[in-house]
């Protein structure tokens, strides 16, 4: 069975953990997705992470999905934590970067994309955030493309109905 190793990154705040455990929940690994602000998050496991509800330490999960393992390693975002993104970079072979639509690319997400670039690690880009609806795609695809120097490419759109995302297209 073909094994891969993907990373999560973002800055603090962006959704990365709450992604994770929606990949985590989606994969079958877990029975429900925990929440970072409940102290429930799988993948932030030390007690000082669920106090603050930021990522300190690298936290990985595994899941087959079609055919193929994963090793999901879920990043630090803060500054300070920097050197455990530099240590999940050396052993993976994709990763997935997390931007919020409510503050868009911020410092931390321009360095994680330098590392990533650096590293030749191929990224996905995830706009997170985007269920609430003063947040804008457009304003945050713009953003992107004017602090990482990237056109984004589109392939899932959020629908609305009656101001509220309704799905996914």
């Amino acid at each position: 069975m073909p094994i891969r190793n993907i990373a999560i990154l973002a800055h603090v705040d962006a959704g990365k953990t709450t992604l994770s455990e929606r990949i985590l929940f989606a994969a079958g690994e877990v029975r429900r997705p925990g929440k970072v602000e409940e102290g429930l998050a799988t993948m932030d496991y030390m007690p000082e992470e669920k106090e603050r509800g930021i990522t300190i330490e690298s936290g990985v999960a595994h899941f087959e999905w079609k055919n193929t393992w994963f090793n999901f390693i879920d990043t630090p975002g803060h500054v300070d934590f920097g050197a455990e993104v530099d240590m999940a970079l050396g052993a993976v072979e994709g990763a997935v970067l997390v931007v919020s639509a409510a503050s868009g690319v911020e410092t931390q997400t321009v360095a994680a994309f330098r590392k990533l670039r650096e590293a030749g690690v191929p990224v996905i880009l995830f706009i997170n955030k985007l269920d609430n609806p003063d947040y804008s795609l457009d304003e945050t695809l713009i953003n992107v493309e004017e602090q990482l120097g990237v056109r984004p490419v589109l392939m899932a759109l959020p629908e609305y109905t009656a101001g509220k995302m309704s799905g996914i297209l």
